[in-house]
């Protein structure tokens, strides 16, 4: 065989395998690449009971504020699988940069440890566990193809958790107050003795949280407590605030371990 015909033939074997390393995103029967599409990050949802969230989000930014992802999930007693498929065109374009988004829901899960799938495209498997506890949930998976996790753990809301901030524009006038009404807040409530992590509502780093997404004050106090009186106690002392004179120079959020925000 000639040097020339040699380098013709290697060079269609080189042509064959680039061409099948090509992503076609609407094409399920295509080689899917695997790097980095999307993000994915763990949440709980607490309202009529707690909810295991996955919240994926495109890493490239969509030139529609309201892009979808098409995912979906389901379970057993032993085993969780999560599907990505594409990112959706909306019919409808708002314009303007952003991330595709969804948020996946898996029914409230009993403590344990579950073989947990991720499947991208039908055509990329990572394979890992899940544990839940009372105390938080932890992703154990080696490999991600196709996509990062922002955070593996997350850690639990407990019963009888609050947690807010007290936000104000003018510091001396507003400082007062905020002050005040935490000493009072104190009386009804106990340490919250939070464990450092990532808690999806906010995250706690020696003790102290800090509020997801920070507060749109310039001046603001967070806070987390365990509270030991019950909620219409709580209900009167906000009312007390918020229809008095400090309710013109301060703004009170609070939320509670039932998802509700008062």
């Amino acid at each position: 065989m000639s040097g020339h015909l040699k380098h013709l033939l290697l060079l269609f074997t080189l042509l064959l395998v680039a061409n099948a390393c090509k992503v076609d995103n609407n094409g399920k029967d295509q080689v899917v690449n695997v790097e980095p599409e999307f993000t994915m990050d763990l949440f709980e949802k607490l309202a009529g009971g707690k909810t295991l969230t996955f919240r994926i989000k495109s890493i490239d930014l969509q030139d529609c504020t309201n892009y979808g992802i098409d995912a979906s999930s389901g379970h057993s007693s032993s085993f969780i699988r999560l599907v990505i498929n594409n990112i959706v065109e909306p019919e409808n374009c708002d314009p303007g940069p952003a991330f595709a988004s969804t948020e996946v829901d898996v029914s409230p899960l009993p403590g344990g440890t579950y073989d947990f799938q991720v499947v991208l495209k039908d055509a990329i498997f990572s394979e890992g566990k899940l544990n839940v506890t009372p105390e938080k949930y932890l992703v154990d998976m080696p490999t991600t193809n196709g996509f990062y996790y922002i955070h593996k753990e997350l850690m639990r809301v407990q019963d009888q958790q609050i947690w807010g901030y007290i936000g104000y524009e003018n510091k001396d006038e507003g400082k007062p107050y905020a002050d005040q009404f935490l000493a009072d807040l104190n009386s009804i409530c106990s340490a919250a003795n939070l464990q450092n992590g990532y808690y999806g509502y906010f995250s706690v780093d020696g003790g102290e949280p800090s509020l997801i997404p920070v507060p749109g004050f310039t001046n603001f106090q967070e806070f987390a407590f365990h509270l030991d009186a019950d909620t219409e106690t709580l209900k009167d002392l906000l009312q007390q605030y918020r229809n008095s004179t400090a309710g013109d120079y301060i703004t009170i959020s609070m939320n509670t371990w039932k998802g509700e925000s008062l």
